[in-house]
């Protein structure tokens, strides 16, 4: 038996390629995820649940990104010594990935640069990377085949309908590769000379980052969890978000056999939910939501969630456990997700 092992993408590819000899030989091939997000408490055993999931947003899963930081200082401390330092690898890591995999890295580093400043769709992304849309799916191809983009639809898209939907939207799969081009790529030349100033930069702008992305994917990996627990109440088809003209919602899980769909919301504020954020969850965004289903929801039951960093009011928790709701914090999701 021999077993190969590399990160070089393009690299393993060819050693199964039809020229190689080990081509038609191969028993068995796994592509090793990043570490999910319970494995940090084992890297930073002393850092609070918040500070655990802002260094998720920032490096993500991927070991070699975690050992960048050391667990005996605070999280400032390690974004200014080890990420912001002359000469720190996590400046240039996003470039030697691509340098190594593809021909033209200056075209899929501006197609990079272009998904991590807001651009998802193939009309924003071309206008941002200056590539016309009809070559643009072919560098897309590429980079999903690198598996640093993804592209997602809308999970109430019917099973029938996922691959020939038009509402696809590009996002960045790791979680440093967003860090870098939000924080790092913007503010390169500044780095160097007053990296203080980026620090600062990234502390404002930090709990909308977190919020905006990585709490969202905590959220619906949290989801994820519950449901393989058989603790969810059904067994969902399909985990993700939903977007169209009229609403969008951060989390849905939905089961088009049961006729049952989770809805959430989430907030990374440091206020607990009032009130009024529950009333718009179940007063607007749900049945925004279920109007966009094919039958508009009719006699679907409904789940609500809000996924709140500090958790909610005593008036928005009767509001939303009159209609069955859920309600996690961060302290809840940091012990469920726990491996």
């Amino acid at each position: 038996m021999i077993a190969l092992c590399g990160s070089h993408v393009r690299a393993m590819e060819l050693l199964l390629a039809y020229q190689s000899p080990l081509f038609g030989r191969m028993t068995g091939q796994w592509h090793l995820q990043p570490l999910p997000f319970g494995a940090l408490r084992q890297f930073f055993p002393g850092w609070s649940p918040e500070e655990q999931v802002a260094a998720y947003a920032i490096v993500g899963g991927v070991p070699a990104y975690l050992r960048w930081f050391d667990p005996t200082q605070s999280l400032a401390e390690n974004i200014h010594q080890h990420i912001l330092a002359p000469g720190s690898l996590a400046q240039a890591e996003v470039e030697f990935l691509l340098y190594d995999e593809v021909r033209e890295p200056r075209i899929y580093l501006s197609i990079l640069q272009g998904i991590g400043n807001g651009a998802h769709t193939l009309s924003e992304i071309s206008a941002a990377a200056l590539v016309a849309q009809t070559n643009l799916t072919a560098y897309l191809a590429t980079l999903q085949e690198l598996r640093l983009v993804e592209r997602r639809i809308p999970a109430t898209v019917p099973p029938a309908k996922q691959r020939s939907s038009k509402q696809g939207r590009y996002h960045l799969s790791d979680p440093f590769h967003r860090f870098y081009f939000r924080f790092l790529q913007p503010n390169e030349a500044e780095i160097s000379y007053q990296p203080e100033r980026v620090l600062t930069l990234i502390q404002q702008g930090l709990r909308a980052f977190v919020g905006g992305s990585t709490w969202e994917e905590l959220a619906r990996q949290w989801v994820l969890s519950q449901a393989r627990a058989g603790a969810l109440g059904f067994t969902p088809e399909r985990i993700g978000s939903h977007w169209s003209r009229h609403v969008q919602a951060d989390v849905v899980a939905i089961s088009w056999q049961e006729r049952v769909i989770l809805i959430g919301a989430c907030k990374w504020g440091m206020d607990t939910v009032d009130k009024a954020i529950a009333r718009d969850l179940l007063e607007r965004t749900i049945p925004l939501v279920l109007a966009d289903l094919p039958d508009k929801g009719a006699d679907w039951r409904v789940i609500p969630a809000i996924f709140a960093r500090a958790g909610v009011t005593p008036a928005a928790r009767a509001a939303l456990q009159s209609k069955d709701g859920s309600i996690i914090d961060v302290t809840r999701l940091w012990a469920d997700l726990a491996l």
